[in-house]
């Protein structure tokens, strides 16, 4: 199980556009922001910031929340950027946050 799962991890970490030069800013800034807003120190990994593990990082509830709103945003404005010349931009990803972000003892 364990060769399968390192199999599907390297065909995602292939798909994710990571180390293309068009998006570097892009993972720069979200992962500042995701920094101040969690104030933690983020590894720049993607599978921490694109597919949500953090190992060993210990965040309150609420805080392991937003982290995978974060990170499930991330992946929105990727998506809606995919075929575009250029990529999304923080403040779109931001909105994207906005937009799914419901604080869990509101509801």
């Amino acid at each position: 199980m364990e060769a399968i799962d390192s199999l599907v991890l390297t065909l995602i970490l292939k798909l994710i556009p990571w180390s293309c030069i068009k998006i570097q800013p892009f993972w720069k800034n979200v992962i500042q922001i995701m920094e101040e807003i969690l104030k933690v120190k983020l590894p720049r990994d993607p599978q921490i910031v694109y597919l949500g593990l953090m190992p060993g990082e210990t965040f309150e509830k609420r805080d392991t929340y937003l982290f995978k709103i974060l990170t499930i945003a991330i992946k929105k404005a990727l998506t809606r950027y995919w075929l575009k010349s250029d990529p999304p931009k923080p403040r779109q990803w931001l909105d994207i946050v906005e937009e799914t972000y419901t604080v869990p003892w509101e509801n």
